[in-house]
């Protein structure tokens, strides 16, 4: 039994079907090369430190690329129910769980590390994202939070909130942040990058080939002078 594994779930990268929103504005093979900079960037962040890593992986039957470290499919028909296996098998597996999305690899690695020492108090941890989803999800035991939840809207983590309190579970919030779903959001990615501190560079060479729309642009400035009123 390892202490604490970083599990983060993906899909398998294929042109047309990966990040297909921010494919309505950079194309298919935008998304599809900005994804699988996602998944290098991630892979080389996150496999490192105390805690094991892994990729739990969809489609199931998919011959997903060997990234050197551990692998295993996503099993269920539903989003649901694949979060749910993942927690039941890694019990057998490991002490603390913290699954993460593809949709942030520029969350900060001590937030990992925060989510884990959480898991010494709370039975359930969250990373919240501004779309109202969350950025991660992170337990010792295999509690169904996940059973009637609908996943992919804006309701995603206050339903999974009312499913913990109903349960009685004790939570922590991790801090928010946001999903690179958008043509907005790659500004503010961007926005990250150019400050220095942040180091993405398979992400970094995937945007400096994309040509975003000024009025993409236009639309960031407006939510940031939003935020901070």
């Amino acid at each position: 039994m390892i202490d604490c594994e970083l599990v983060v779930v993906a899909k398998h990268p294929e042109l047309g079907k990966v990040k297909t929103r921010l494919a309505r504005g950079i194309g298919d093979r935008g998304a599809y090369d900005l994804y699988r900079a996602f998944l290098a960037d991630i892979v080389a962040r996150f496999n490192v430190g105390p805690h094991a890593f892994a990729i739990a992986f969809t489609p199931e039957e998919a011959a997903f690329e060997d990234y050197g470290t551990r692998l295993f499919p996503q099993r269920g028909a539903t989003l649901n129910d694949r979060l749910r296996t993942i927690f039941v098998e890694q019990r057998l597996r490991a002490n603390k769980t913290l699954v993460m999305s593809t949709d942030s690899p520029h969350v900060d690695p001590a937030w990992i590390a925060r989510g884990f020492a959480a898991l010494d108090e709370a039975d359930v941890v969250l990373g919240p994202c501004e779309d109202g989803g969350y950025w991660c999800v992170a337990m010792r035991e295999s509690h169904d939070i996940f059973s009637g939840v609908a996943m992919s809207t804006p309701a995603v983590l206050e339903q999974t909130l009312d499913r913990v309190r109903a349960l009685g579970l004790r939570y922590v919030l991790l801090p928010t942040t946001f999903d690179v779903d958008e043509l907005g959001d790659l500004d503010r990615l961007r926005d990250d990058l150019a400050g220095g501190d942040l180091r993405l560079p398979a992400t970094l060479a995937a945007l400096r080939t994309l040509a975003i729309p000024e009025s993409a642009a236009s639309d960031v400035r407006a939510t940031a002078r939003l935020h901070d009123r």
